[in-house]
């Protein structure tokens, strides 16, 4: 059922009465309801209209148009009973939104619902009910407001009361400004009056509405005007109240008008540039006075807006009039001439370099919301005019020193010269280093602010540093005095007065080297060593080995630490360890760079799988040799005869296979690379690619398989040595072929350990180069599809059959004497040669292969 209960009020004097307005409507499932529409009595009452239905006991109701309603304000009767919390309603009911009592009904069908506003001023107004039945009520006014029932075959309806509130009072307008304007709208209004009602106030034009509309009180408000047509038009205010008409309030304009004059105030001696905003100025041939006066420098920008500079005239508001050959029109008290500030003084009249200080300022002719403090030059903040002989600002930041202060009004500026001094203390903010020798002759950098240039001196413990120089005032340099161990106050003096950094500096006594643990280490660096000694100091100390710093230093204790040295060259180098109390060097050799070993040949690089293979190995490095080993075993045995050569025996491997000979000293293990492979068993061939070439030989072929290292030989069968090989590593060798004789043979791999073994992954295939005898049919027809027998011998892995140079449409080794081809499309004529492809070659071209392509 759709419930419509939306009201409009009106401001009378007087009830004249409620009419009553009974509508029914059915809703699905057979369900009938009964609304009731009721014209308020003059009262700010809100609108309703919704859709209420049920099914069985469970009632639906739809806001389907008029106010949101606030939680509170109104209340749901279900068969005359308050049910409002069971349909669980949100805290405002706005627009869409269904409520419903599933979760909370009772038992008993609904014969009536009721929504009745409870707002402020309201004793209850049913804003809209519906009745649940088959009764049909009819209603007519009564002269108590109330509605009556006929009876029909079926039973009455009770029908409902709307009670009456407070009217919300009609707004009026008691100014609109300004009052004219352009065609083309745009422009903002202010209108003042009484009872404008925020969010709920709309404006027209003459039939136009207003855009924009801004309720600053209940007694001002602004809006945009719409665009109109020339002439005057009424102003319409309507709120919910009701609505206030100013007749021909509003006039658009095509003729000269003033809008505005920007800024709208200034000095008495004239000389300011305005902006004045109107319409249909003319360019060349227009004037403007202010105050009776012309202005002068007037400048036509276009037919809205003109420039003009201000003449001199005595203080106070005046007209601004602009004339043009179709007349002139005049800005009432639109213009303020405004008398100059004058500065008289400030308090306090010195502050910190930061800022942020209030002072006082007095003088004449402040203006309150016009007026603008610079102190230096910077602008100051927060100002607030208490009267127009005084006001308060807060400092801007600024450099030590005298500076002026400027107050700056639409009447001019009035300057207090060297008014205000920026003074700054002296600051200790830290010094560095911050430790230093029991002896002093630390020179230290000390930072603050304020420092003055041959006026500072600095004290630590309360002896005088000397060599004090300022660098600036905020950085000094000094030579620390004599002292001991122990922190130590650092005080700045200058005739500004003293800063302290408490504790902060500290004496410490210079340390002792003892010892370092390993002795000796890699070129590379990275070895961890431990030193011991005395006045270690945590944080502050520092290890050079050959004058190159150590990394990672840690300060276990005072007598302990350990560090990591970096990398150096081979010798012996000093170690000296660093604190802010001094430095100490050891003697020369502390510490001795011993390279890694290389090697960078070995002889013979391979060996039978069961081990004992005596193997020399030449390098660099093998002095205090640890361990020789072949991959992860050790050798059998070994001998160093000298740095640079070792005499070792292969071990048992039990595998074919190829590994990394390496050597291990003190100083570590030798690096692999391909100069220290040793192959251990006979090499295996595991793969040739390709694996057919032709009989006369200069086919690259690619062998895979193991043990290649050391590599003696490449043979192509029993007898015939390759024509050039390489060693490309230990899997894989590139071989060319050398000419041979029709057939298959084992290609075969010689290193020191012996030769591979023949397998059918090695055979290598010398293919003879084909020869046709025959072809059947000679001729064909020249769409191609011709099958076409070739006799003739070496057709095995034939891998291409061409008809003057086309490729056949397909083609089936039969044999190695036959071929059957399909003949490609072709242009008619012949004979072509037919030729076959296989690894041995292609076949030569003779009569036994001519073929001729006949027109179909």
């Amino acid at each position: 059922m759709k419930i419509s209960g939306r009201r409009q009020d009106s401001a009378v004097s007087e009830i004249i009465g409620t009419i009553l307005l009974i509508s029914i409507v059915v809703i699905a499932g057979s369900i009938i309801a009964v609304a009731v529409l009721s014209q308020p009595q003059p009262q700010k009452i809100p609108s309703l209209s919704a859709i209420i239905s049920n099914q069985s006991q469970i009632v639906y109701i739809k806001h389907d148009g008029g106010d949101a309603l606030a939680l509170g304000t109104y209340k749901i009767l279900v068969n005359g009973q308050d049910a409002t919390s069971s349909f669980n309603p949100p805290s405002t009911w706005s627009i869409g939104v269904t409520l419903n009592n599933a979760a909370n009904n009772g038992t008993t069908m609904p014969s009536s619902v009721a929504i009745v506003y409870t707002g402020s001023g309201s004793s209850g107004v049913v804003l809209t009910s519906a009745y649940f039945g088959t009764a049909f009520p009819t209603a007519g006014p009564t002269s108590t407001g109330t509605a009556t029932t006929t009876t029909t075959p079926t039973p009455t309806v009770t029908t409902t009361t709307a009670t009456t509130t407070t009217a919300t009072p009609a707004p009026t307008v008691t100014g609109i400004s300004p009052a004219s304007g352009p065609l083309a709208g745009g422009q903002t209004i202010t209108i003042t009056g009484t009872n404008f009602v925020t969010g709920a106030t709309s404006v027209t034009f003459g039939s136009t509405v207003a855009t924009g509309v801004s309720v600053s009180s209940s007694g001002s408000l602004t809006a945009t005007t719409p665009a109109g047509s020339a002439g005057t038009v009424n102003v319409v205010v309507t709120t919910t109240g009701g609505s206030a008409t100013v007749t021909n309030a509003y006039t658009y304009t095509s003729a000269l008008a003033f809008f505005s004059i920007s800024p709208a105030a200034g000095p008495l001696s004239g000389g300011q540039t305005v902006t004045i905003t109107g319409a249909n100025f003319v360019t060349g041939a227009t004037s403007v006075t202010i105050g009776g006066t012309a202005a002068t420098r007037v400048s036509v920008s276009s037919s809205t807006t003109l420039t003009a500079t201000t003449p001199a005239h005595a203080a106070g508001t005046v007209n601004v009039a602009v004339t043009t050959s179709g007349g002139s029109v005049t800005g009432t008290n639109a213009y303020t001439y405004t008398a100059a500030p004058t500065f008289s003084s400030i308090s306090p009249m010195a502050g910190p370099l930061s800022g942020g200080q209030t002072v006082t300022i007095t003088g004449t002719n402040f203006v309150t919301g016009a007026t603008s403090v610079t102190i230096g030059s910077t602008a100051a903040t927060s100002v607030s005019v208490s009267s127009s002989t005084t006001l308060t600002a807060t400092t801007p930041a600024h450099a030590a020193g005298t500076v002026n202060v400027a107050v700056t009004t639409s009447g001019g500026s009035a300057t207090g010269t060297n008014a205000y001094t920026y003074t700054a203390a002296v600051t200790f903010f830290g010094i560095s280093p911050a430790s230093g020798p029991l002896a002093g002759g630390q020179t230290v950098t000390i930072t603050g602010a304020n420092f003055v240039t041959g006026a500072t001196s600095v004290t630590l413990g309360g002896t005088a540093a000397t060599s004090v120089s300022v660098s600036s005032s905020g950085s000094l340099t000094a030579i620390t005095p004599a002292g001991s161990v122990g922190a130590v106050n650092v005080v700045v003096i200058t005739t500004g007065g003293s800063a302290t950094g408490i504790n902060a500096y500290t004496y410490t006594a210079a340390p002792t080297f003892s010892s370092i643990s390993p002795a000796s280490g890699p070129l590379a660096g990275g070895q961890t060593v431990t030193i011991t000694g005395a006045n270690f100091v945590a944080g502050a100390t520092s290890v050079t080995l050959g004058g190159t710093a150590a990394t990672s230093v840690s300060v276990s204790s005072s007598t302990t630490l350990t560090a990591t040295t970096p990398a150096g060259s081979a010798g012996a180098v000093n170690v000296v360890v660093t604190t802010a109390g001094g430095s100490t060097t050891t003697g020369t050799g502390a510490y001795s760079y011993v390279a890694a070993p290389t090697i960078t040949t070995i002889s013979p690089a391979a060996g039978a799988a069961g081990g004992g293979t005596s193997v020399t190995i030449t390098g660099t490095g093998f002095t205090g040799v640890t361990a020789v080993t072949f991959g992860s075993l050790a050798a059998q045995k070994y001998t160093v005869n000298s740095a640079t050569s070792i005499s070792a025996t292969s071990p048992n491997y039990n595998s074919a296979g190829t590994v990394d000979l390496t050597i291990t000293t003190f100083s570590g293990t030798s690096s692999t690379s391909s100069a220290d492979q040793f192959t251990f068993g006979n090499p295996t061939v595991t793969g040739i690619s390709p694996s057919a070439g032709p009989v006369a030989g200069g086919t690259s072929v690619t062998i895979t398989g193991t043990g290649f290292t050391g590599v003696t030989k490449v043979m192509f069968g029993s007898s015939i040595t390759a024509s050039s090989y390489t060693v490309n590593s230990a899997t894989s060798i590139t071989a060319t072929s050398p000419a041979g004789s029709a057939g298959t043979v084992d290609i075969k791999i010689t290193n020191a350990a012996g030769q591979s073994q023949a397998s059918s992954a090695d055979q290598f295939t010398y293919a003879p180069v084909p020869v046709i005898t025959s072809s059947s049919p000679s001729s064909g027809t020249n769409k191609g599809g011709t099958s076409v027998t070739i006799q003739g011998s070496g057709f095995t892995g034939a891998t291409a059959v061409s008809f003057g140079g086309t490729a056949a449409a397909s083609f089936t080794v039969n044999s190695d004497t036959q071929i059957t081809a399909t003949s490609p499309s072709h242009a008619a004529g012949g004979p072509i040669d037919i030729t076959v492809t296989t690894p041995g070659g292609t076949s030569a071209t003779s009569n036994n292969d001519h073929f001729t392509w006949q027109t179909s």
